[in-house]
């Protein structure tokens, strides 16, 4: 938004950045012959929030910052299941949670 006519200008913007929401499943055997089913679910993106500010100081020199933070959280399960009672069924949550600043000079 110019707020003045070749002077100065600001930026503000929120948009989401990615999105991971997927589900993959699938089965398998091992070397041993033993057979195991595989899910693995993802959810979760991130964010970015940007700000920025530009001056015009004459007609031929501008200068300016502009700030990206980025944020979000990502989250992620794995899930075997093996047909056989030898072996143990497993499964791992994990859950990441991000946040960045970026600073361009512009």
């Amino acid at each position: 938004m110019p707020l003045a006519v070749n002077k100065f200008v600001i930026s503000l913007g929120l948009k989401p950045y990615s999105k991971r929401d997927f589900n993959v499943e699938g089965s398998g055997k091992l070397a041993s012959g033993n057979e195991y089913e595989k899910q693995i679910v993802n959810k979760g993106g991130l964010n970015q929030l940007s700000f920025g500010m530009a001056s015009g100081f004459n007609d031929r020199v501008f200068a300016g910052l502009f700030l990206n933070y980025n944020f979000g959280r990502l989250e992620e399960n794995w899930k075997v299941d093996y047909v056989s009672d030898y072996y143990l069924d497993t499964s791992d949550h994990i859950i990441s949670t991000l946040w960045v600043v970026v600073l361009l000079p512009d």
